[in-house]
């Protein structure tokens, strides 16, 4: 489609008086921080048309942009601005061909400040917002900004206009006429039709979800929610599981807001525990048929209050029903980035199967194959024990404990796939780490495993507390040693149930 001008900006001039200690107004910045970032991008600036410009002529902006921005207060969606322009957004939606290019919405909504959602206009209520504004943890309240430069203007303000400034910019790209040959070329095969869904986080992780977002889109792929949702309206559960329907990968970013009771009633904590909810029970009706996978990040340095919040993520964790086809996983963001790109091309290459299939030569008939799941930490302690099962003839498979986070990875799920019995040794770990070890061995089947785990164990050199019911729930026999040696008589019973 060809348009006089690149973007029309739609807001209310309540919006753009003079700032104190400016000259110019909140408006004027925006559009002069937006023209210098897309014009880095275009390699030329782009031609702005305003709700101002148009105020007396009479014409419809919608045929006359390719993009239309509406920047969005308290104070816009009440103004006569977006009155009158709403009527001409509503002819559009009803001719869906025109609302869209190249498969993105043409729309895009930027919150100046917080706009309670039941508030909002129906036909801006599902838009994605590019939210310009903060949360103060301190005051509780959202903060709108002022001084645009400045830690917190960086790490808020200025990280969503850029994510704004590059979806304007590839919709402008993908409207201009494409010359044939290498150009044509490099543009279809950097945007493949899949999906990611990257559920909604706590104020306090939007930053990593960002990253995140703009990482797998920059990649070509298609991120989803693509609208904004409510909890308020009756088909927000049928539309997660429609957009997950579409996915292979699930990612959720989990951190003090999942877990801190103040914010339980914050329609972005509710909403991203229903999309939890619903992706379990997604992955568990997909257990036996197209593979989906899901990533739980938690960062490394979080904080807990109190033991109460410790307890809470700790019991997340633990729970099996929570966490069947998900990993979890505590490392830097930049190696999450790295791991989810990793996943996703295993995925595309192999339709899923890759990663989970045991190598050919750990499959075992004998049942005498015996995956001693180990930390580095205690790999000295667990020496002996490792070396008296392979003088009764077991075949020992350990961890890979150097190397890459995905090789990492690969090995421990062929080693879960191939084994046919279990044996987590516990000496300096916590007790958390031994409980992601359970829930790995009793996620395996997720990864690809056909056959029954014939005996599970815990060895354990200490004699720290542990909850006992829990393991026993899950038909782990407890090995304890005494004054920490290794002694052959309490490790036979096991090894006797096990052999075949």
């Amino acid at each position: 489609m060809a348009f006089e001008y690149d973007i029309f900006l739609s807001y209310t001039e309540k919006d753009n008086e003079r700032l104190p200690g400016h000259d110019t107004g909140w408006v004027d910045n925006f559009k002069k921080f937006l023209d210098t970032l897309i014009s880095q991008l275009l390699q030329h600036h782009p031609k702005i048309l305003t709700s101002q410009d148009t105020a007396a002529q009479g014409i419809n902006p919608y045929e006359k942009a390719c993009v239309v921005i509406y920047l969005v207060s308290p104070e816009y969606i009440v103004s006569g601005e977006f009155i009158k322009e709403a009527e001409y957004l509503r002819l559009l939606m009803n001719s869906p061909m025109q609302m869209r290019i190249d498969g993105k919405l043409r729309m895009f909504k930027a919150s100046k400040s917080f706009v309670e959602p039941e508030k909002y206009h129906p036909l801006l209520r599902e838009m994605v917002s590019y939210d310009l504004f903060m949360y103060d943890p301190f005051t509780g309240l959202m903060k709108e900004f002022n001084a645009f430069f400045g830690q917190d203007a960086e790490k808020t303000y200025w990280m969503r206009l850029v994510d704004l400034a590059y979806d304007i910019y590839k919709v402008i790209y993908y409207n201009q006429p494409q010359t044939t040959g290498s150009d044509n070329k490099h543009k279809a095969d950097t945007m493949p039709d899949e999906c990611v869904y990257l559920a909604e986080t706590g104020n306090e992780l939007l930053i990593q979800k960002n990253i995140i977002r703009r990482e797998l889109e920059r990649h070509g792929y298609h991120v989803l929610p693509d609208k904004m949702l409510s909890l308020d309206a009756p088909d927000t559960a049928e539309r997660i599981k429609a957009d997950l329907d579409k996915c292979k990968l699930s990612i959720h970013l989990m951190g003090e807001s999942f877990i801190d009771e103040d914010y339980d009633q914050r329609e972005e904590v509710r909403l991203m525990k229903l999309q939890n909810h619903i992706a379990v029970e997604y992955s568990n009706s997909k257990k036996n048929s197209t593979p989906f996978r899901r990533l739980i990040w938690i960062p490394q340095d979080m904080n807990f209050v109190d033991d109460k919040q410790q307890l809470l993520m700790e019991a997340f964790v633990s729970s099996t029903e929570s966490m069947n086809g998900a990993e979890v996983l505590k490392i830097p963001i930049e190696e999450f980035k790295s791991l989810i790109k990793r996943e996703l091309a295993s995925i595309k290459d192999e339709k899923g199967h890759s990663y989970i299939i045991p190598d050919a030569d750990l499959s075992s008939n004998s049942g005498k194959n015996i995956y001693v799941i180990v930390d580095a930490i205690d790999l000295n302690k667990c020496q002996p024990v490792v070396n008296h099962l392979k003088q009764n003839g077991f075949d020992v498979l350990l961890p890979m404990f150097e190397g890459d986070i995905m090789e990492i990875r690969s090995r421990h799920r062929n080693n879960l796939n191939a084994c046919d019995s279990c044996l987590i040794f516990s000496d300096q770990v916590s007790e958390q780490w031994l409980k992601s070890k359970v829930l790995d061995i009793l996620k395996a089947p997720g990864f690809g495993r056909k056959k029954n785990m014939i005996g599970k164990a815990i060895y354990l050199t200490t004699d720290k507390p542990i909850d006992l019911e829990y393991y026993k729930k899950y038909n782990f026999s407890i090995i304890r040693a005494n004054a920490g040696n290794f002694e052959k008589d309490i490790i036979h019973p096991f090894l006797k149930q096990i052999t075949v």
